[in-house]
């Protein structure tokens, strides 16, 4: 008789017991269930695992596709970026947006010329600041030799290629025909225009 109460307390422990387990992972279940459906569908995107600056290619490394809520996505989260040219900088575990790497098939420093601007090559004539790829800047020069009247020649510029023989410069179209005039005129300078 006492081996049957026994297992008898046993058994109701034991049924007691996964009801209880059953009861909070039916919750926790729930609880999920109800944050998920609260940030939303998940979608696959490329996520960065480095910080890519502009000029980078993307390569298979530089990536990794994560699924996230779309209601946390950029406009435009691409899901297989590799072999796109960086326009502008991508922080390390942010997802990658069309709208900060290149067209597909732009390559080089073409890559890096913004819609209605054209690349302009700078020689380093004169002294140059530490410029890089996706750097804003403005481009000066000389308006008149003989007063040595200095003139901005492009706002809204970006670097999108730097050697030791000089800059190449993305300026807006209307500008090149200024800016390559004073090239041959005479010395051209380069500041930093920080946003």
């Amino acid at each position: 008789m006492r081996w049957y109460r026994y297992r008898l307390r046993a058994w109701a422990v034991t049924v007691a017991a996964a009801l209880l387990a059953g009861g909070v992972t039916a919750s926790t279940v729930q609880q999920a269930s109800r944050a998920a459906a609260a940030w939303g569908t998940r979608r696959e995107v490329a996520v960065a695992t480095r910080t890519l600056s502009p000029g980078a290619v993307i390569g298979s490394g530089d990536v990794e596709r994560r699924a996230l809520p779309e209601a946390l996505l950029p406009d435009g989260a691409l899901d297989d970026p590799v072999g796109r040219v960086v326009v502008s900088p991508v922080l390390a575990g942010e997802p990658v947006p069309q709208a900060r790497v290149a067209p597909e098939g732009r390559h080089g420093p073409g890559a890096l010329v913004p819609e209605g601007q054209v690349a302009v090559a700078v020689p380093a004539d004169v002294p140059l600041p530490p410029l890089a790829p996706g750097d804003p800047v403005v481009v000066l020069g000389v308006a008149d030799p003989m007063t040595m009247q200095g003139v901005v020649l492009a706002r809204e510029a970006t670097v999108v290629a730097v050697t030791d023989d000089g800059v190449t410069v993305a300026v807006p179209a209307a500008a090149a025909t200024t800016v390559t005039a004073a090239l041959l005129a005479g010395p051209v300078a380069l500041a930093l225009d920080p946003p």
